[in-house]
């Protein structure tokens, strides 16, 4: 009668036609004994019901069929808190229940009570899902859980990552979406209360949601154990938009005690952390702690959610994180005063700023950011209050130039150099905004080392990978034939800090051949397109088909035009060659040359690194000639 699922789920068989209150003893109705296909600590359910009546499922758990543990009420949740978008959450097609934990348990069964509207009342479909997250290669202590981020905001609390607590990232399906918050939601996930491992309950509450119920993530933006431990739940960081209360996901931040707290009290460590993240959040997105703000998920949809001792400490919490809200703004202000050349920023605002001499100078674009070797890991998030009590101070850019002189530099450091930027196609081809470009005196611009003109071909400091820069976009020579074909050369390359180069989106890569309307491939030899005449002529050079770039038909013809590539080639030296099945043969002398009807000066002159990777062949006799 069971049906197993990859999930791993059970399908109980015996009710897919609607159980009825008649076929119940005293309106309950027990199941058969169900066997899992290995040992358990979490089980959820979803089934189907009429809307009216009221309808409780108890479950109970047995590690070997004999000894048998108390029932346990599968508590319901608003089942349309995961993914509004989905068909259950529209058509209401489901209860979900949050999950009842266990300790290795492998079997477990179920009971059915009909409570209230009996004479309409039925039940049918149920899916019960087994979760076994205790596997220790993935838990990791709590003392190995609290080391700092090196990104940090200024007085942010600790809060445990989804790596630290083993969210397997196989099971994300779900694309994170942002909108600013306004308010936070509190929750209780309605389990066992203070668990020995709660990292091992994040991870079935993980899977329970992302896989079981195909939410694709965690529904909780953050969860908070009996200890005061803060875990991050759903993916994405400040803004990401949560799957906690259904019809309020977008502009609200989904909390949740790990517990169930409607008969007993959440502990002081849960409160202090709550309160904690409660201040610090709405300190983060610039909202008021109010009645207005701070809600619980009985507010919104029809949940006993989250408990009803822990709703009433909602006052409290209100009460308590308003308090705390000052001392991050004094703790601001302190820190700001007290540091120099470091980077700042606010939460809620995209402008960066370096503190130097008490004032804030602001680094004017992501390119700057880049080309001056800042890391992203090294700001310190302030609130935009205490940010903006700081003196403005001038503009930091990676483009500079002298008043009353037409030249523009960009300055990269690490080393720090100069680059003159001669060309104004330059600016489209970097992606670089002519607004960015602030002035400084002579003497400051002599003081940067001079490192010649401006070129739109990159490579990252200790990096191997060469890129041409065009409209933006970064394309990756394939090779120095490639380079070379483009009209470059080693010595153009421009050493530029990694994070610069990788701001830039991957265009296609670029070979030292080219097509631009599908049929008519070139050689790029020296900037210069270079027609191949005929299939014939490409095999012999030992070309590849899968190693053509195709190009907009007005790039190509913006190329110089030169020579159509023959068979008759020669490189930098003397000798003359015939090319011939991925051969080279060389002629030994003019005359047997002239039997071909070519003089060495009417031999195609190809690039010596091109020639080299033709394997010797025979030498030419004066034999009858082969077509071209």
């Amino acid at each position: 009668n069971l049906k197993i699922n990859k999930n791993p789920s059970i399908i109980d068989s015996q009710i897919e036609d609607k159980l009825m209150p008649e076929a119940t003893v005293n309106n309950e109705w027990v199941s058969e004994v169900f066997k899992a296909n290995f040992p358990f600590d979490a089980l959820g359910a979803q089934w189907r019901k009429d809307e009216e009546s009221q309808i409780k499922i108890n479950v109970r758990f047995s590690k070997d069929n004999k000894d048998w543990e108390e029932w346990q009420e599968m508590v319901v949740d608003d089942a349309d808190q995961g993914n509004e978008k989905s068909e259950s959450a529209q058509t209401h097609s489901f209860e979900v229940s949050d999950l009842a934990f266990s300790s290795q348990a492998q079997y477990f069964q179920y009971k059915v009570i009909f409570e209230d509207k009996i004479d309409q009342a039925y039940f049918e479909s149920i899916i019960f899902s087994y979760i076994n997250a205790s596997d220790n290669s993935k838990i990791k202590t709590l003392s190995n859980l609290f080391r700092p981020s090196k990104a940090k905001a200024v007085n942010s609390p600790r809060i445990i990552s989804r790596a630290e607590w083993g969210a397997n990232p196989a099971y994300m399906t779900w694309s994170p979406e942002y909108v600013r918050p306004n308010k936070i939601i509190i929750h209780h996930t309605a389990s066992g209360n203070n668990p020995p491992d709660p990292a091992a309950v994040m991870r079935s509450i993980y899977y329970y949601h992302a896989v079981s119920l195909g939410w694709g993530d965690i529904g909780y933006n953050y969860l908070f154990d009996q200890y005061g431990n803060i875990y991050e739940g759903r993916a994405g960081g400040n803004g990401v938009v949560g799957a906690h209360a259904y019809g309020q996901n977008y502009g609200s931040i989904g909390f949740s005690a790990i517990g169930e707290f409607s008969g007993v009290n959440i502990t002081d460590a849960t409160f202090n952390a709550l309160t904690d993240l409660t201040a610090f959040k709405a300190y983060e997105n610039d909202f008021d702690i109010t009645w207005g703000t701070i809600f619980g998920h009985r507010d919104f949809n029809a949940t006993a959610c989250p408990g009803t001792v822990l709703y009433s400490r909602k006052g409290a919490i209100i009460d308590t994180a308003r308090q705390k809200v000052g001392t991050y703004l004094e703790r601001d202000r302190n820190f700001l005063n007290q540091n120099n050349n470091v980077l700042i920023k606010s939460y809620s605002q995209p402008e960066i700023y370096l503190l130097e001499n008490g004032t804030r100078r602001h680094i004017v674009d992501p390119k700057t950011f880049a080309l001056l070797g800042y890391s992203s890991q090294t700001i310190n998030y302030v609130s935009l209050i205490a940010l903006n009590e700081i003196p403005g101070g001038t503009k930091i850019s990676a483009l500079v130039k002298v008043q009353d002189d037409p030249k523009v530099f960009m300055v990269k450091n690490n080393p720090q150099a100069r680059y003159w930027v001669t060309d104004p196609a330059l600016f489209a081809d970097f992606g670089l905004d002519w607004n960015s470009v602030i002035p400084i005196s002579q003497s400051e611009l002599d003081a940067i080392s001079y490192a010649g003109p401006l070129k739109p071909v990159i490579r990252g400091i200790n990096s191997a990978p060469v890129y041409h820069l065009s409209s933006g976009k970064k394309e990756h020579f394939a090779d120095m034939l490639a380079l070379e074909g483009w009209g470059y050369s080693s010595s153009d390359i421009v050493d530029l800090p990694s994070s610069f180069v990788d701001t830039y989106p991957q265009n296609p890569t670029l070979y030292n051949l080219a097509r631009g309307d599908g049929v008519n491939v070139f050689l790029l030899q020296n900037g210069q397109r270079c027609q191949v005449p005929n299939p014939a002529v490409f095999g012999s050079f030992g070309f590849k088909w899968n190693e053509i770039t195709d190009l907009n038909l007005d790039r190509l013809n913006a190329l110089p035009e030169g020579p159509n590539l023959s068979r008759i080639a020669r490189g930098s030296g003397p000798t003359v060659y015939l090319i011939d099945n991925f051969n080279k043969h060389p002629f030994p002398d003019p005359q047997t040359l002239g039997l071909w009807g070519k003089t060495p000066d009417q031999a195609f002159l190809i690039n010596d690194q091109l020639l080299t990777r033709i394997p010797d062949g025979f030498v030419v006799t004066d034999l009858a000639r082969s077509s071209e």
